[in-house]
């Protein structure tokens, strides 16, 4: 007799993606006692420590909080058909996308073998992974996209897949000022300049893989998206009055949160922000994948933060501690504290902290709205500039620094440099009275994102539809 239903998730081997992955199972399992849990992880073909140690720490906190028990995170065995030049020189996504696809035998071989003792729900697959649809059609189970980027981006990719016109021969050799695009769900006309690069930048040719993706999204029979009601209440309503796109289900903020620790911290970290005064520190930190800012943009960067006088805790990569300014260090030492990598949703949780000087990508832009504190928004690569435009101009949950910079990897430089007087003035704006209306509707939209997750909260709510859909479909079948 088979037992419970069970849903296979198959993640794109990345942290954000993966944490979000076991984060919405905890949470799926959470609804139901006969709700069972599989997460796959394809294995890269270069290891990444980072991820490999991820995937360990995830599996011990399944382990010791007894989630186990219903949730499965399983590496899967290595693939050795992913062509050189894909692993060399292709981008990312196009990575993930290949090996979704070079993984589809095996995925099938599990969910066949889990059919025995469970009934299956669907296949939930990352926004990456598309291949993971003809694992579920050609096995008679449905679909569903997990998208872990916020509504505003899903709407982008949606809306432009369905024109015809060849996007970066149409937008890529267009000035920044060119007229603005009228987008579903939008109040705001939304300049060329804060779209995707991945639609503006030929030399990438990934527009048309975006649009191919989202093709493959209106095949599923369902979108989970990483984002709240409350907060993209405008694009969630605009899906829902297009019948060409499946039914959207906001199930957000998933986000990994740190456990309630009453222990004095040892961490140096914590302990220099306990030593500060509450709502005084400014947090600085631009994510994981941009290794190192340029030396003239990291000077500039410290001689804005030494002239608006503000406490700041920066996290900087250890190959750009040299471009500091020479005594920056011992000048600011009193005032402030310059750290390698950063426990994010600690420190933004720490009551000391005012202020987030981010990136915007879309996991830093829930954490923040989760513990109310604004964000001085300086956007740099991917869907960033997007994020940073909904929350300044849509939402009105943050300040300036420079909506439309650009980080290119491969140059280590962005495409300006913002100087010390905007750093120190988006500062000064923040978190002196110029800045109260932020701060206010942040806190708002801390509250709102709270209560979302809740139990009867739009989130709640939101997944619970998706589960009931899930298993109605499992007896359909």
């Amino acid at each position: 007799m088979k037992m419970g239903a069970e849903l296979i998730l198959f993640t794109a081997p990345e942290m954000g993606h993966l944490i979000a992955e076991v984060e919405v199972g905890r949470r799926l399992v959470e609804l139901g006692p006969d709700i069972y849990v599989t997460i796959l992880v394809p294995k890269l073909p270069v290891p990444i420590e980072k991820l490999n140690a991820s995937i360990r720490t995830l599996q011990a906190d399944l382990q010791r909080d007894g989630s186990h028990q219903r949730i499965s995170l399983v590496e899967l065995p290595q693939v050795s058909e992913i062509p050189p030049e894909v692993i060399c020189k292709g981008p990312p996504v196009l990575l993930i996308n290949t090996l979704a696809r070079l993984y589809k035998p095996t995925v099938k071989q599990i969910v066949e073998d889990h059919q025995h003792r469970r009934n299956i729900a669907g296949i939930v697959f990352d926004m990456f992974c598309t291949p993971m649809i003809e694992v579920a059609e050609e096995m008679g189970l449905p679909s569903y996209l997990f998208f872990t980027c916020g509504a505003n981006m899903l709407n982008m990719m949606l809306e432009l897949e369905s024109l015809e016109a060849d996007l970066p021969l149409l937008f890529s050799e267009m000035p920044p000022e060119s007229t603005p695009v009228k987008f579903p769900g939008f109040k705001n006309l939304v300049p060329i300049k804060v779209w995707p690069g991945v639609f503006l930048n030929k030399a990438l040719k990934l527009s048309e893989q975006f649009k191919y993706f989202a093709s493959r999204y209106r095949k599923a029979k369902g979108i989970l998206v990483n984002t709240f009601e409350e907060l993209e209440s405008d694009l969630l309503e605009s899906f829902s009055q297009n019948p060409g796109i499946p039914p959207v289900y906001s199930v957000g903020p998933i986000l990994h949160l740190p456990e309630k620790d009453n222990h004095v911290s040892q961490d140096p970290i914590l302990s220099w922000l306990n030593e500060q005064p509450t709502g005084s520190v400014v947090f600085l930190c631009f994510g994981s994948k941009v290794a190192s800012l340029d030396k003239i943009q990291v000077e500039q960067l410290a001689v804005g933060i030494k002239r608006s006088g503000y406490r700041f805790l920066w996290s900087l990569p250890d190959t750009s501690l040299e471009a500091l300014p020479e005594g920056f260090l011992d000048e600011t030492a009193r005032v402030g504290k310059v750290i390698g990598w950063a426990p994010q949703t600690k420190i933004l949780g720490h009551m000391a902290v005012a202020a987030f000087v981010s990136h915007c990508g879309w996991n830093s832009v829930l954490e923040s709205l989760w513990f109310g504190v604004p964000i001085v928004a300086w956007p740099m690569y991917a869907e960033q500039q997007l994020n940073a435009f909904l929350l300044l101009k849509e939402l009105e949950l943050a300040v300036e620094l420079k909506m439309d910079y650009r980080f290119y990897h491969w140059e280590k430089k962005g495409n300006t440099v913002v100087d010390a007087a905007e750093v120190e003035a988006a500062l000064r704006q923040v978190m002196e009275e110029d800045g109260v209306m932020v701060r206010e509707k942040t806190k708002e939209m801390s509250k709102l994102a709270r209560k979302a997750t809740d139990s009867g909260g739009s989130s709640y709510e939101s997944l619970s539809v998706f589960l009931d859909t899930a298993i109605k479909n499992v007896a359909l079948n």
